[in-house]
């Protein structure tokens, strides 16, 4: 199963099929202009209007939460999201100017096979092993999410041999190319990216 969640802000080119959809708040708003299914909305709607959203969806579940509680909201639909135990999970939001959103979203994605995606970025992450990377965007830039040991990055314009990277580190920023890249420990935190 694949699960599509749509969260704010909004618009972005919508590119993946899914079996299940799960709208975060205002992005139901976008999802009708889009004349896209919506199977879940979630959030605390505390930067939008609940009973429109449900006069343009009335037959659609909505998860109401309560606007103090420890998860974002976007969290509450990547957990909505696993409980069907997908085998894919795309997320798609801008990053817009709220920088401890766009960290806290990307901290999502070593959750499960989440992949979180706009019109200018494709971030992801990588488990130990050897993965090829055929990036859709022509940066690709590699984070410790916190720690990678035994980091090998072939094919790419920059290569790595056995590296280590920690949380600090930016050794790994904007590369180029396509390739292999390996990782004998640790997670690895992929953005592809464009201007």
């Amino acid at each position: 199963m694949i699960v599509n969640i749509f969260a704010p802000p909004v618009p972005y080119e919508i590119t993946t099929n899914a079996n299940y959809t799960i709208a975060v708040e205002s992005a139901a708003l976008f999802l009708v202009e889009k004349n896209h299914p919506v199977d879940l909305i979630v959030g605390d709607f505390d930067s939008s209007d609940l009973k429109e959203i449900k006069a343009l969806y009335p037959t659609t579940p909505v998860h109401e939460h309560a606007a103090r509680k420890d998860e974002t909201d976007t969290m509450l639909a990547v957990l909505e999201a696993l409980k069907k135990n997908p085998s894919a999970i795309y997320l798609y939001t801008n990053a817009g100017v709220r920088l401890d959103h766009s960290l806290a979203n990307l901290r999502l994605l070593t959750m499960g096979p989440i992949v979180l995606l706009n019109d200018h970025i494709r971030a992801y992450t990588l488990s130990p092993g050897t993965h090829r990377i055929d990036p859709v965007h022509p940066y690709v830039s590699l984070f410790a999410a916190p720690h990678v040991e035994g980091l090998n990055v072939g094919g790419f314009k920059y290569p790595l041999k056995d590296a280590t990277l920690t949380y600090k580190d930016t050794i790994g920023i904007s590369n180029e190319g396509s390739g292999q890249i390996s990782l004998t420990s640790g997670t690895l935190l992929v953005i592809e990216s464009r201007d």
